[in-house]
Formats: structure tokens, sequence, C-alpha cells
């Protein structure tokens, strides 16, 4: 469990938490695949951080036909990329509005890692 504050505060603490979940997800993925992965993340109101590190894991860990895939590598990540998962997102809870922080961390974390 990671507990990223509210906030601004909060901004980088997301930032330092993003790698350290991936690579969680990443090593615990055998314990995922003996049964349907479940994995939940949420905030306080659940439209804004908890959302930036759902989008992270879905953008690293979901192919191409809509699969999970925790053994992929790493697939190359552009802007565009991100937000097509975002947006594919919001058919499931509309309610989701990330801040442009949020996004710019999650865009950061994909830029960087690359």
């Amino acid at each position: 469990m990671l507990s990223i504050p509210e906030g601004k505060k909060g901004q980088g603490q997301l930032s330092l938490a993003l790698p350290k979940v991936v690579a969680w997800v990443r090593e615990n993925a055998g314990g995922f695949i003996e049964r349907k992965p479940r994995i939940l993340c949420h905030c306080a109101q659940g439209v804004d951080r908890s959302v930036g590190v759902a989008l992270t894991l879905l953008v690293e860990f979901l192919d191409e036909t809509g699969t999970l895939n925790f053994n992929r590598t790493r697939p190359k990540v552009d802007k565009a990329t991100i937000q097509r998962q975002l947006l594919s997102m919001t058919r499931y809870r509309s309610q989701i509005r990330p801040s442009r922080a949020t996004l710019k961390k999650v865009n950061d974390f994909f830029m960087s890692h690359q």
C-alpha cells in the first residue's frame, strides 16, 4: 500500500510511487496469472491520483489485443498512447478527471524510461 497525500504535496510522491508500483506488479505477476488479476487503485475521490496509477499500469501492461500481459517488454509510449488509454478509462468511470500535474507525472514516467 502506498500512501500519497492529496493535493500538491502528493504530486512529488506520485512521481516516486509510479516506478515502485510498476516494479511491484511486474515482480508479483506470477500470482496474477494463476487467478484473475485485480489491483485496487483508489484515492479519496477516485478521480485524480488513483487514475494516474491505474493509467500507468494499463499503459504498461495492456497489450494491443486488450489483454493484460505482464511479461511483455515496455511498449513505446507517446502522449497519444496515454491519451487513448485515458479516454478508454472514461468509458468505465466517466467521473475521472486527472489533473494536468498527474498526467504530466504519467507522461514523465514513460518518456524518461524509454
